[in-house]
């Protein structure tokens, strides 16, 4: 089984791992903080409101394309270019990832045994966003 979408939104530049410090009483704790807490929220509803009919098990391959919109320093008049800056492409996927098992798009993150992400800058409004394949490994 397989499952394709494409999620219309503006990709975050900021790290779902954004964390700060704050004082509580005696003691200190690490929170996310309130843009990255924002993001996560805004996500998880877009991903949960177009999650699929069943949720995805086993083994499964999962590929991620993500299009930005180019900084005004890196003009780009048409088409797409590799996207080279921020954010780090790990934690891009780290925290996508979790979102989709949050979401309920996915059992488990363990399950996924093959991970292909893509970043670019895309010229084009319409492209932006992220496009998500997940495909379910029939076992041998």
């Amino acid at each position: 089984m397989t499952y394709s979408k494409f999620i219309a939104m503006e990709v975050p530049k900021t790290t779902f791992q954004a964390k700060m410090p704050v004082k509580m009483g005696n003691f200190a704790r690490i929170i996310d903080k309130p843009e990255a807490k924002a993001m996560k929220r805004q996500i998880y509803s877009m991903l949960y409101d177009e999650r699929p009919a069943n949720i995805m098990t086993g083994p499964m391959t999962v590929t991620m394309e993500f299009f930005f919109q180019p900084a005004k320093t890196r003009k780009l008049k048409s088409g797409q270019r590799w996207r080279t800056v921020k954010p780090d492409l790990d934690n891009l996927c780290k925290g996508f990832i979790d979102t989709l098992v949050k979401a309920e798009w996915i059992e488990n993150d363990q399950s996924i045994v093959q991970l292909m992400a893509l970043k670019w800058d895309a010229a084009d409004p319409k492209k932006w966003g992220v496009y998500i394949t997940i495909t379910e490994i029939q076992n041998l």
